[in-house]
């Protein structure tokens, strides 16, 4: 998430019809949804994340610049793909995160499918590295079906596989209070539990 060039993205791809959100809701359905300005510019984030890789214990490969890291015996390569649909617009931002990871030392591979074989062959079985995807969060802004743990297999939505006991009782709290108030901050709770997890760039 630190190196996503969001606001690139919504001008290059999205002629600027679009919002950089930090969560899974869209934004300004509450209050702490509003978008927010950024105060540091691409290179900038893309340096801060590869601080944080360093950290982490990744070094460049000296013959490849593809960064290694050791694991007990073994050596891992920041190596993986990304799997998108063919629609032209997730086609460019698939393009704009690959050059991104690639500035990072990353070697990423871009895998496009027809909408029917992603779904069927990619999403479904939950076939994939990384997946770039969109959800439609309806007016009820319901997010169980995207999160709750209970939905990780096929037909569920929870295409990123993502279990947490906590947000499972927050977003059952939020689908089950007939009270705003109840539903917002069961959302807000949920959010913030979600970022300390980071299973999705949103």
């Amino acid at each position: 998430d630190a190196a996503a060039p969001k606001e690139e993205i919504v001008e290059s791809v999205l002629s600027g019809f679009g919002t950089p959100i930090q969560g899974p809701l869209p934004a300004g359905v509450y209050p702490w949804t509003a978008a927010r300005a950024t105060s540091t510019t691409t290179d900038e984030r893309i340096e801060k994340a590869g601080e944080i890789l360093a950290n982490a214990g990744w070094k460049p490969n000296p013959n490849t610049g593809i960064l290694e890291k050791k694991s007990g015996k073994d050596t891992m390569s920041l190596s993986f793909s990304i799997s998108t649909g063919d629609a032209p617009e997730l086609h460019k931002v698939a393009d704009e995160l690959v050059k991104t990871w690639e500035k990072l030392g990353a070697k990423v591979e871009l895998l496009v499918f027809e909408t029917g074989e992603l779904n069927q062959n990619v999403i479904r079985p939950r076939h994939f590295d990384a997946l770039l995807f969109g959800e439609v969060v309806g007016r009820d802004t319901d997010l169980y079906p995207f999160w709750h743990s209970s939905q990780r297999n096929d037909p569920g939505l929870n295409i990123a596989l993502y279990a947490n006991s906590r947000t499972d009782k927050f977003l059952e709290e939020a689908r089950s209070s007939s009270d705003d108030s109840v539903t917002e901050n069961s959302y807000k709770a949920f959010n913030d539990e979600l970022k300390k997890d980071m299973p999705a760039v949103f």
